[in-house]
C-alpha cells in the first residue's frame, strides 16, 4: 500500500508511521500500529494480555499486587481504579511522584472479596479461586515481600472467621507454596493451628 493509500486521522491528516497492513482472511488491511486489531491479526506481543499475565506486570503498572489482581480479579477492578484515583490526586495536591498503591488497601479488598467467596462457594467459587491463584502468583514472585500484609489483612481474618480449612482445601497448592517457605511457615502454621481449634 502506498503512503497516500493510507487511512489519515479524524482530523484529515495523515500519519504514516502509525499504519501498517495485515493480511486477514485473504485481504490486505490497513490497521494502526500496535492496536488492537494489529495485536489480533499479528498475534501475541510482548503488551498482549497473554504476554503482560505472564510477565505479571502490565504497561502501565500498579504496582506487583495491583497488577495480578487487576487481571486475574476483574471483580475488584472498581475498589484499585477508586485507589487509583485518589492516588493520582495525593501525587497532584502534594506535588510528589506518583507512589504504589497501597498493599494494606488492596488486601482489605481481597479479603472482603474472599470472605464472602468461601461463604457462599457454591456460587462464588470461581472468584475464590482467582483471588487464592494471584496470592500464590505473588509469594511466588515476590518471596516473603508480602508476609505480614497477607497474613494480618487476609490470612487472619480468613481464619477467624472458621473459613481455613475452605480455603486450604480449595487451594492447596497455595498452602504448598507457603510451606515450602521457612518465611511464611509461621503465618501459615497459626492460621493451621487456629483452624484446627476451631
Amino acid at each position: 500500500m502506498r503512503h497516500d493509500d493510507r487511512p489519515g486521522n479524524v482530523d484529515g491528516r495523515d500519519d504514516p508511521e502509525e499504519w501498517v497492513v495485515r493480511e486477514w482472511e485473504g485481504d490486505e488491511i490497513p490497521v494502526r500500529a500496535g492496536g488492537f486489531l494489529d495485536n489480533m491479526i499479528s498475534g501475541p506481543d510482548d503488551n498482549s494480555y497473554e504476554k503482560q499475565l505472564e510477565r505479571g506486570t502490565m504497561s502501565w503498572s500498579l504496582g506487583d499486587l495491583g497488577d495480578i489482581l487487576w487481571m486475574m480479579v476483574p471483580e475488584l477492578r472498581p475498589v484499585i481504579s477508586e485507589l487509583a484515583r485518589e492516588e493520582f490526586e495525593k501525587a497532584i495536591t502534594y506535588n510528589r511522584y506518583l507512589h504504589e498503591l497501597s498493599r494494606a488497601e488492596l488486601c482489605d479488598a481481597v479479603s472482603a472479596i474472599l470472605l464472602r467467596s468461601l461463604r457462599d462457594l457454591p456460587v462464588w467459587r470461581d472468584t475464590a479461586v482467582r483471588c487464592l491463584t494471584a496470592m500464590r502468583r505473588v509469594i511466588k514472585d515476590t518471596g516473603d515481600d508480602y508476609r505480614d500484609t497477607f497474613a494480618n489483612e487476609i490470612m487472619n481474618p480468613v481464619t477467624f472467621a472458621g473459613l481455613w480449612p475452605a480455603l486450604a482445601e480449595l487451594d492447596p497448592e497455595l498452602i504448598d507454596v507457603m510451606r515450602e517457605r521457612p518465611e511464611w511457615r509461621g503465618a501459615l502454621e497459626f492460621c493451621e493451628n487456629f483452624g484446627h481449634r476451631q
